[in-house]
């Protein structure tokens, strides 16, 4: 009788936890999920505009940054001196425009007066001159703000809010114009790509909710929207080989792996506790079963 009473009782805890197992988890029976999922975000390279030394550096490495913060300064005295020759060169630009303008109009005012008086070559003469003059202190005032630019770009300011990262800079490191030299990541873009094998697709349309764990915070779930289904992925048949002809790898018919598609979660809630960062794991579940 004793051994009956504890099969009945053994049964009725598995029972239970069976239960509570398939309560616990039902999400997952029911639901696409993949544990293959990534934390991404918009990272841009950040690279200066002019060629120079580092004077000063305003940024640690992985230091949170504001947009209109700046990073670093690259020693401004050669541009300063491009600006001043520049300036100098405006001046006696405008000088000879002034001078030509005014000869212009005398020799223009005596033609008009005293009919005859000069020659239409020489009143010719004197109008290209003065045309000449003009442009040569527009060109002028053009490379002076060329010049100006480029001091202005002697300090480097970021972008966008964010994170700066992999700086190896110091002061004293040279800076090679449009040679990117940080990393910026964009602490407003971040996201998850979840990649679901292609037969679990079918079931999941933009703007499902989802739920992203985080392999760094696995007890705190954070809900989502599916923002963007990926429409392909890379593949290495087909592509030119030997003679030109498609290299096409060779495929047993008994072996079909499905490919994995990326699918692209938005956070919807993000806690202050919880810090993204790009390139971490995540599992990312699409709620296909309360959808309206």
């Amino acid at each position: 009788m004793q051994s009956w009473i504890r099969y009945i009782t053994c049964g009725t805890l598995i029972v239970i936890a069976t239960i509570m197992l398939l309560v616990r988890y039902s999400d997952y029976l029911v639901n696409p999920w993949t544990r293959d999922g990534q934390v991404r975000a918009r990272v841009l390279q950040i690279a200066p505009r002019v060629s120079g030394p580092i004077i000063s550096l305003s940024v640690n490495e992985d230091q949170y940054v504001r947009a209109g913060d700046l990073l670093f300064t690259i020693d401004p005295v050669t541009f300063q001196n491009a600006v001043a020759q520049a300036t100098a060169e405006v001046n006696a630009a405008d000088v000879k425009a002034r001078l030509a303008r005014t000869e212009y109009h005398r020799y223009r005012d005596l033609a008009q007066t005293d009919p005859g008086s000069l020659s239409e070559q020489l009143l010719t003469d004197k109008e290209d001159a003065f045309k000449l003059a003009s442009a040569q202190l527009e060109s002028a005032k053009e490379a002076l703000t060329g010049t100006e630019l480029n001091l202005s770009f002697t300090q480097v300011y970021a972008p966008v809010d964010g994170y700066a990262t992999n700086l190896q800079l110091s002061v004293g490191s040279q800076m090679v114009a449009n040679q990117p030299v940080l990393a910026l990541v964009n602490s407003a873009t971040f996201w998850v790509t979840g990649y679901f094998q292609e037969n679990a697709l079918t079931g999941i349309t933009v703007g499902d909710n989802a739920i992203v764990t985080l392999m760094s915070y696995p007890d705190r779930p954070l809900s989502a929207t599916v923002s963007a289904i990926g429409w392909g992925i890379a593949t290495t048949d087909g592509q030119s080989g030997y003679d030109l002809l498609p290299d096409v790898q060779a495929n047993f018919s008994w072996i079909r792996l499905p490919q994995r598609i990326p699918v692209h979660v938005r956070l919807t809630e993000h806690p202050e506790t919880v810090h993204l960062r790009v390139g971490t794991t995540a599992s990312v579940l699409v709620k296909t079963d309360n959808r309206q």
